[in-house]
């Protein structure tokens, strides 16, 4: 039990500092697994060097590292796999309203979104019923830099209970904090987060 209490908390920010808790990884995922679990091995192993009052044998930490190794990554394929027959069933799948103005090109997204609804902005009158209607959980942004003051007055006028996420253009578009993420190689800016 007392090795527990160290290498719990290694393994947590260990795997947090590799980004091994986003929601799901697609390259090289086994291997970055491996590596996590490794450098908390060779952590855990530095930390009894160096108190000589607590010793494992190093056949017990090199059974430790492969029992781990294996139940992490099979564990991560597992989940993986479930939440992606799930998506492409469109359970977890968020529903997404796209503002565009009609001359920006569309976008692929992932599994995790579907397009449900798209407007123009002589049409933002609609936003409100679209929301309510389809059950929208994220907006897409999809404006050219120039509609700046449209973008922040959608942002700050909106007041839905959804997640809003711009297409950039520019990388200086908003001086607000926010989030780069990607989706199908295709940078997004996420500027709320849903509180839900």
């Amino acid at each position: 039990i007392y090795p527990m209490v160290f290498i719990t908390p290694l393994f947590l920010i260990v795997f947090k500092l590799m980004g091994m808790y986003n929601a799901m990884l697609v390259k090289n995922e086994r291997l970055k697994a491996l590596k996590a679990i490794s450098i908390v091995i060779l952590t855990f192993m530095a930390f009894t060097f160096l108190h000589r009052e607590v010793s494992y044998s190093r056949i017990f930490l090199g059974i430790f590292w492969i029992v781990s190794g294996v139940t992490t990554v099979y564990s991560r394929s597992f989940s993986t796999s479930i939440k992606k027959s799930l998506l492409e069933k469109g359970i977890l799948q968020k529903r997404v309203l796209m503002i565009k103005d009609g001359k920006e090109r569309d976008i692929n997204c992932d599994e995790e979104y579907k397009i449900v609804s798209r407007i123009s902005m002589r049409e933002l009158g609609k936003m409100k019923k679209e929301i309510k209607e389809k059950g929208i959980d994220t907006i897409f942004i999809n404006l050219p830099d120039a509609q700046y003051d449209r973008i922040r007055q959608i942002i700050n006028e909106g007041g839905y209970n959804v997640e809003y996420i711009i297409i950039p253009t520019l990388n200086n578009l908003i001086k607000k904090r926010f989030k780069v993420e990607y989706m199908n190689n295709q940078p997004i800016l996420k500027i709320v987060e849903s509180p839900l």
